[in-house]
């Protein structure tokens, strides 16, 4: 191969990496405001249904229908079924979707009171995700007052629910 034609060769190389640099990138960031906010704290407006109960046959409900995943059925699909699916997957690769432009989660159900997106007492920050009304005073707990009401029904952990008198029901 001749100098030349190496020479020809490097320069169509450089003049294609050139013009590469300056290509325009097909994705641009949104011009807007970062997301503060998810919309899952948004209300929902369904149907009213039929929802018969022991105490009330007639009882009507205005709330989705409860989902339960018994604890058999979780452990078969996490142990076989969604391996098994994972080898037909096709998983493209990209950012996540649930993150604003400052790569910052929002605030949603289960995320909320970010330091930094509002201005915040000490007294606020003492107090974390918690409400006042919530809080549990624990020299009023006298022992034997926290009744265990029922165990958990469905789901991959063990618990069960405590029914404080003034504050109401909490799962552990």
């Amino acid at each position: 191969m001749s100098m030349q034609s190496i020479l020809g060769l490097a320069g169509i190389s450089w003049g294609a990496l050139a013009l590469s640099a300056c290509a325009a990138s097909e994705r641009r960031f949104p011009l807007r405001a970062p997301i503060r906010q998810d919309t899952d704290l948004r209300s929902v407006n369904l149907p009213c249904r039929l929802d018969p109960t022991k105490k009330d046959p007639a009882h009507i409900s205005c709330a989705p229908e409860e989902y339960v995943s018994p604890l058999v059925w979780d452990g078969v699909d996490n142990m076989l079924f969604r391996p098994l699916s994972r080898v037909f997957a096709v998983d493209p690769g990209g950012e996540a979707v649930n993150v604003n432009s400052l790569d910052e989660v929002p605030d949603s159900a289960w995320f909320t009171n970010r330091i930094g997106v509002r201005s915040m007492s000490i007294d606020e920050l003492t107090l974390a995700a918690c409400t006042p009304a919530l809080l549990i005073d624990a020299e009023a707990a006298v022992d034997g007052t926290w009744v265990v009401d029922s165990g958990k029904a469905n789901g991959s952990s063990p618990g069960f629910r405590v029914n404080i008198p003034g504050k109401g029901k909490y799962m552990f």
